[in-house]
C-alpha cells in the first residue's frame, strides 16, 4: 500500500501545476490576444472537471463510464513533470514539432510514473495511450470533451469578469468537436459567450 501513497504524493503535484493558457501574453498584432486570470485553475482542477464532464456525457451516450472517467483522470498526469505546454497558439510548423517532442517526453514520463506499479500502472499507461491515439470511441469523445471543457472554462472565467477570450477557445474547439450532441453543447457555449 505504501507504493500507492508514493504515487499519490507524486501526482498530487498536478494540484500546483498551472494551466498555462489562462495567463499568457502575446505581442501586438499576434493572432491571439493576451489573457489574464488571477488564480487560474490547475491541471488537477481541469482533470477533475473533465472527469465529471465525461461521466455525465458518457452516461448519456452509453459509453464505458469506468474507462472514460479513468482515462480523463490520467490524461494529463505527465504534466506533473512536464508542466502544461500550450500548442494551440503556435504556428503550424512549430506546433507539429512541439507536439512530436511533447508526445515523446510525455510517453517517457508516463512509463516512468506508472509501469513500476504492475497491472494497475500498465492499465493507466494503456488508457493514456488509447486516449492519445484516439483508438476507441471513449478516447475520441474524451478528446472532444477536453476541448469543450476548456472552452466552457473560458466562458465561466468571462462570466466572472476575467479576460479569458472565449471566442479564441470556441474557434479552436470548433475544429475538434464532431459528435452531434457535443456540437449542441458547443453551440450553447457560443451563444452564452
Amino acid at each position: 500500500m505504501l507504493e500507492i501513497l508514493d504515487l499519490m504524493m507524486r501526482i498530487s503535484a498536478l494540484k500546483q501545476t498551472a494551466r498555462t493558457g489562462w495567463n499568457i501574453k502575446f505581442p501586438p498584432g499576434h493572432a491571439f490576444q493576451s489573457r489574464t486570470i488571477p488564480d487560474a485553475e490547475s491541471v488537477a482542477d481541469h482533470s477533475w472537471s473533465l472527469a465529471m464532464f465525461a461521466f455525465m456525457v458518457g452516461t448519456k451516450l452509453g459509453l464505458n463510464i469506468e474507462k472514460l472517467v479513468t482515462m480523463a483522470l490520467v490524461h494529463d498526469i505527465a504534466e506533473c513533470v512536464t508542466t502544461d505546454i500550450v500548442t494551440a497558439t503556435m504556428g503550424d510548423e512549430e506546433r507539429k514539432r512541439v507536439k512530436i517532442e511533447k508526445r515523446q517526453t510525455e510517453d517517457a514520463v508516463m512509463r516512468e510514473i506508472f509501469l513500476p506499479h504492475g497491472k494497475f500502472g500498465e492499465r493507466c499507461y494503456a488508457l493514456w495511450l488509447e486516449y492519445e491515439d484516439g483508438t476507441s470511441e471513449e478516447a475520441r469523445i474524451l478528446g472532444q470533451l477536453d476541448k469543450l471543457e476548456c472552452a466552457m472554462q473560458a466562458v465561466l472565467y468571462q462570466e466572472q469578469g476575467h479576460i479569458s477570450r472565449p471566442p479564441e477557445f470556441l474557434a479552436f474547439t470548433r475544429k475538434h468537436v464532431q459528435h452531434p450532441e457535443l456540437l449542441e453543447i458547443l453551440a450553447a457555449l457560443d451563444a452564452r459567450a
